[in-house]
Order: structure tokens, then sequence, then C-alpha cells
């Protein structure tokens, strides 16, 4: 999201800096030079210390001066650092809230109570508040004076020339090794879908879980020639998440015409071409993923929706709704 928007803000005729960290939080790598221009975007990495869930980099105070607004992406350190400096740095502020801190449940009640303390504290900081979805901004709704929605930006045209040509029933779920993905609930659903259509077939990207079911294909982190020719083979995108900020593979199979199937409750849930299906119930969920698959003109209806509908991501929409914002919130 940060790199596509950096890129899109920058063919527009914007100076763009990004502050990030120096090391990955997930396995202490070093993630490149600590400056660097990267298809025009100043990138900055910043040294770092603390938990993985709230890194603290306060380097980030010296690539304040000079900046006519700042965009703090996700509700950690940054939101709460800078936050607390306003005072002091007067630079206009806007925040992105890309999920909050709830993608997984535990502790949830800590959670909730950290929203409702700190991040409502923090956010009067902020002149403008976006949500990436509607789930996000009911979860704001309490805290944050007025919420915006603007979409994460998806490049449409990755793509966009995939004609999907099913050979046999096909599910696919796009980065599900996350806990908070639910992949157990697919392969639950997929292992009861298999009793009505012995051919159906369900395909897990991203890491690899160690799943060994009967037509079910964990193919690791695919590179985009190989997750095009899995979309052309896809009948239905699956997420059985717990939590979605976005939903960036059901928003990615949607730009292909890839119809989808999604938990009650997800970020997309209602956009065009996308179903929703309740896979915290396999046994139901079997039957009703079952009756689509049985309608391929439905299905094909489905696809079309879906490619309409992932227009509003496109990176020329969502950048021009974030300039809109800057705006508002330099005025």
């Amino acid at each position: 999201m940060v790199a596509g928007l950096a890129r899109a803000q920058v063919e527009r005729g914007h100076q763009v800096t990004v502050a990030t960290l120096r090391r990955s939080q997930a396995d202490g790598r070093a993630l490149g030079p600590a400056r660097e221009v990267a298809g025009g975007v100043a990138v900055r990495r910043l040294r770092h210390a603390g938990p993985r869930q709230y890194a603290a980099a306060p380097g980030v105070a010296a690539l304040l001066h000079g900046q006519d607004v700042v965009h703090v992406h996700s509700m950690d350190f940054f939101c709460d650092f800078l936050a607390a400096l306003s005072p002091w740095h007067r630079v206009p502020m806007l925040l992105t809230s890309h999920g909050l801190y709830f993608h997984t449940g535990d502790p949830l009640g800590l959670k909730s109570l950290y929203l409702r303390t700190v991040t409502r504290a923090a956010l009067l900081a902020f002149r403008e508040v976006v949500a990436v979805s509607e789930p996000d901004r009911g979860r704001l709704s309490g805290v944050a004076r007025s919420v915006a929605v603007i979409p994460n930006g998806v490049d449409v045209g990755r793509f966009g020339w995939v004609e999907p040509r099913p050979a046999r029933p096909t599910l696919l779920a796009i980065g599900a090794a996350e806990p908070r993905k639910r992949a157990d609930l697919l392969v639950a659903t997929h292992r009861l879908l298999r009793r009505r259509l012995p051919e159906a077939r369900l395909v897990l990207t991203g890491d690899r879980r160690g799943t060994v079911e009967p037509g079910v294909e964990e193919v690791g982190v695919v590179p985009d020639a190989e997750l095009a020719r899995l979309l052309g083979e896809t009948s239905l995108a699956c997420s059985a998440s717990e939590y979605e900020g976005f939903g960036y593979g059901v928003a990615e199979a949607m730009t292909a015409g890839v119809p989808a199937a999604v938990r009650p409750g997800h970020a997309l849930s209602g956009a065009g071409g996308v179903l929703d299906v309740d896979f915290a119930d396999p046994s139901r969920a079997a039957g009703e993923l079952a009756s689509l698959l049985a309608a391929p003109a439905r299905l094909r209806q489905a696809g079309d929706a879906a490619r309409r509908a992932a227009a509003r991501f496109s990176w020329e929409h969502v950048a021009e709704r974030y300039e809109q914002a800057y705006a508002r919130a330099m005025r």
C-alpha cells in the first residue's frame, strides 16, 4: 500500500519521503540501506528497538522539518510518538488505520482499553483519520471525531488481463498462512465439499503450513506469473479470515475477474462479485459453495461484477482521494 501510494504521488508531481524500519520485525534481516531513492521515492530506514508489535524508532522526528504533511500508516509507535510531538513540530498529519491493531484477538480486552485511552488521545493530533474499510471505520467511530473511508489501492492492471477458465471447481486462498486467516476452516469446508464434488480443489498461497489433505495444494509464496496462472484456473477466491482491515488477496482476485466467497463481516463483503459464506460452519459453507460451483453462468456474472467493482481500488482513484485529504489537512 505504502509503496504503491508513494509511486502514484511521485507521478502526480509530489516529493515523497518514506520513513520505515531498518530491519524486518519477523526475522531481523536488513531491509536495505539507511538511505536510498527507489522509483523517485526517498526511503529512510531507521534504527529501532522494542517488540515486534511496537518497534520504537524515534529518529523519525528528524525527518519532519520541511514537510508539508505527514501521513502515518497504522496505529503503532509512529502514531503515538508523532502525536505526542505535535505541539512542537506542528506539521499537519493524516492517519490511515490499516485494520488498527485488531488483526489478532489476543489480548482483545487490553487492546480495547488502549483504543479508548491512548489511541483516543493520540488521534486528537491528526487532522484527518482514514479507514480502509467500513469495518475499520466502525472501530474508529467511537474514538475519532470523524473518519473518512478510502480503500487501499491495488494495481488493477497487474492481473486485469487474466481471463478465468477453470477446468475443475477450484478455490483459491491468497496469503492464507497467518492464524487469523483460518485456513483450517477452508480445509474443513473443502473436505465436506469433496463429498459433493470429488474433483474440487483448494489452493493455498503463502507460507506453507504442512497441510496434508486430498485435493488441497499448498504452493507457498508465488511470483506474479504463477499467481496469474492460478487465478486463471480459479472458480472462487475464498477468505475465512476472522478479521481484515481491507483484504488485499480478495481485491487482487477481483481485478482478475474472479468472484469471491468471504466470511460475513469481511472488509469487502457486499462489494460487487463478493458473496458471503459462513466458513465458521463448514457443513453449511460446503453446501453453499457446491450450489455456487454448480452454476457457472452465475459465477461468470459475479466475476464480471467483481472486475467492475475493483476499478475503485485503482491507484489513479485512490491517490486522487488522498490528495484531497492532504489538502484538507493542510488547510
